[in-house]
């Protein structure tokens, strides 16, 4: 099967679990280290010497990584209550607190589902910012605040970052 189609697939499938996706060309990983790198310099990002330091492609993936995939998953936001004093407080959590790792691990499962059958397969890729990934691609945007957020499901979202074996040309978003 024609790997345009494959990657169309892929995003469809992605679409069809509730998330939106994009694919974006190993090749590009480089530009987005070093948009990272620049921001060194600027006193606002203070972490992105640890940032910059970790993003890498891992050697022991097991194959050769010819894709970048960002996805995202909405994450509705949680209210808790407590009581204090008495009183019974409802705070807001943020939705990531609660579902992280377990949506990574659904999301990969059901993205290998899909891609072991034309022998291709992914891994979670944390090496790289995701917002920046999410916004290069085109799936996310940034808002005044300088979150991330998507169109349909706003900024309640958890950004996924897989790599994978599926050669991609230029960005596929759907």
């Amino acid at each position: 099967m024609d790997g345009i189609i494959m990657n169309e697939g892929l995003l469809k499938e992605i679409a069809a679990h509730g998330d939106r996706g994009a694919i974006v060309p190993v090749s590009r990983f480089d530009e987005l280290k070093c948009e990272i790198e620049a921001l060194k310099t600027d006193k606002y990002h203070t972490f992105i010497n640890w940032m910059a330091s970790s993003m890498a492609i891992p050697d022991e993936l097991g194959f050769q990584p010819r894709s970048l995939l960002s996805v995202i998953t909405p994450s509705p936001k949680i209210i808790i209550g407590f009581t204090y004093r008495g009183k019974l407080i409802h705070c807001v959590v943020p939705p990531q607190y609660l579902d992280e790792g377990l949506k990574d691990n659904k999301v990969l499962q059901y993205i290998n589902a899909y891609l072991e059958p034309f022998e291709h397969r992914a891994a979670l890729f944390d090496k790289l910012t995701q917002k920046l990934l999410a916004v290069h691609s085109g799936l996310g945007l940034y808002g005044r605040n300088n979150l991330c957020f998507h169109e349909e499901f706003g900024n309640y979202i958890r950004i996924l970052s897989y790599i994978y074996d599926l050669p991609c040309d230029e960005v596929i978003i759907y």
